[in-house]
């Protein structure tokens, strides 16, 4: 992916080609052919050095991949050696002698440690030795070393390519391209600048992708700007105080419904209530009238 500022600087310089192009010979602002050459010059060399270095990305991100796959498996392998050495059973190796394997091997302490790039590929190195000090049993097997080994070939064919490869000559020359583009920009603007009195006000600027010094301002116009700004800074407190008033007459609204809610249903439930006793009422009145009658008679 190009850079920003690479993307930024060949536009302006296609910008000021087309300006230039649209210009009479005998406009003062046309450029002269050594300075429209440069421009062409510049332009079609950083968008080719740009190219190269996106085409370098590609295969460096490639490479870059496969790296990454080959030390996660040499990492696996020295993690294997590191486990061998733990997996010595303790009525065949003193912890002393286990703390002297762990070390001839570089795990340092007989910790496993965090394992960066670095070290991974130190570990697998120190574990191709095999250590003349540690006994013949307690080395690392012939498989293990022999996978190191391979993993190791591997690695040191591919690091030069991904690390130090074409990429980094192919930077280096966009990056020259860029810098001699963005001084060709520079020279492109105090072309503009010689071709009128207004020099860094010159609106004709703006048609090559410069901006234009604005005027300075005055007391008035100073005052005129705070002015809009306190304006425009009452007139957001205004409508915020506006907005909390709404809410307020808002919620104020839904509590007084919900207590004319609350009023009616507690009147309800009196009104209920006043028919529950008056029948309870009515009901004994007549158990005790039917209860007269069956004394006299």
């Amino acid at each position: 992916m190009a850079l920003q500022e690479v993307v930024n600087v060949a536009a302006q310089l296609s910008q000021i080609q087309a300006a230039d192009d649209r210009l009479p010979a005998d406009d003062r602002h046309k450029l002269a052919p050594w300075l429209r050459q440069q421009v062409n010059d510049d332009f079609a060399a950083l968008t080719k050095s740009d190219s190269v270095t996106a085409t370098t990305e590609v295969e460096r991100s490639g490479k870059s991949d496969e790296l990454r796959i080959l030390l996660e498996q040499m990492e696996l392998l020295v993690r294997d050696g590191y486990n061998g050495i733990g997996a010595i059973r303790y009525t065949h190796i003193t912890e002393a002698e286990r703390k002297a394997v762990y070390a001839a091997y570089g795990w340092t302490d007989g910790l496993l440690g965090r394992l960066t790039e670095d070290r991974i590929v130190s570990l697998a190195r120190m574990g191709i030795l095999q250590p003349t000090q540690v006994a013949a049993s307690h080395r690392y097997s012939a498989g293990l070393v022999s996978d190191l080994k391979k993993a190791l070939v591997a690695y040191d064919k591919m690091v030069p390519a991904s690390a130090t490869g074409p990429r980094e000559a192919a930077v280096q020359v966009r990056n020259l391209k860029l810098e001699a583009a963005e001084q060709t920009l520079a020279q492109v603007r105090y072309w503009y600048f010689a071709a009128s009195r207004e020099t860094v006000k010159n609106p004709e600027l703006h048609k090559i992708g410069f901006q234009p010094r604005r005027k300075a301002r005055t007391k008035d116009t100073i005052e005129a700007a705070t002015k809009r700004t306190d304006e425009k800074r009452a007139e957001r407190e205004r409508k915020q105080l506006q907005r909390i008033a709404e809410d307020e007459q808002s919620t104020l609204a839904r509590l007084s419904e919900a207590m004319e809610k609350a009023r009616a249903k507690a009147a309800r439930a009196r009104g209920e209530l006043s028919i529950s006793s008056g029948e309870r009422e009515s009901a004994s009145a007549e158990s005790v009238s039917d209860g007269d009658v069956s004394l006299s008679a």
